[in-house]
């Protein structure tokens, strides 16, 4: 799973499904952002916030797609996990 800027808006990659949020972040403001996935979840389910305030969905691509979180897997902050793509 990947969590991740695109054109200044909130993108959620996993496996083949993705899904952008509305909102550009990028002004020049410190933003808090977040993202839900409740369990069981699929794409369509995932929920972006911004400032606590949910920002609503933009596109989407494979929406049925079910996240399979394993443990097995380092948490990368601020950067991809295979690549040098930063936050």
């Amino acid at each position: 799973m990947e969590f991740r800027l695109e054109g200044g808006r909130l993108r959620v990659e996993h496996g083949s499904g993705n899904k952008r949020g509305d909102n550009n972040v990028n002004d020049n403001r410190w933003r808090h952002v977040a993202m839900v996935v409740p369990e069981g979840a699929d794409i369509e389910g995932t929920i972006f916030y911004i400032d606590g305030a949910v920002d609503p969905q933009r596109s989407i691509s494979n929406p049925t797609n079910k996240y399979n979180l394993v443990a097995n897997f380092d948490v990368q902050i601020g950067r991809r996990y295979d690549t040098r793509r930063f936050w």
